[in-house]
């Protein structure tokens, strides 16, 4: 438990979080904190989208089913971790977002 306390802070402290399923804002995010801008308009959305790096497919796991009740209890505090993870994109976007708003 205290591992995972540990984990939470070095990871809201440390790192900014992004997501694989949202690439879009991932890197808005990114952008916004580093100061990028794009140099040819139409290569950031040409890389993020048709050139996806993972096209492994895997199998479905029913969220709640044996498997996954599973692997969930196996890995509960990467779970938690995940989570709060989410949550930590979740804020920082919209504080980036209310950020750029008051910019424009």
């Amino acid at each position: 438990e205290s591992h995972l306390e540990l984990a939470k802070t070095i990871l809201r402290e440390k790192f900014i979080v992004g997501m694989s399923d949202q690439m879009d804002e991932t890197f808005r995010q990114l952008e916004m904190y580093y100061g990028w801008s794009e140099e040819k308009v139409g290569c950031v959305k040409f890389h993020l989208h048709s050139a996806p790096s993972n096209k492994n497919k895997y199998p479905e796991v029913d969220q709640g089913g044996q498997v996954w009740n599973a692997i969930a209890t196996k890995n509960k505090y990467d779970m938690a971790l995940y989570y709060y993870a989410l949550e930590l994109f979740g804020n920082r976007s919209e504080k980036m977002f209310r950020k750029e708003k008051a910019i424009n």
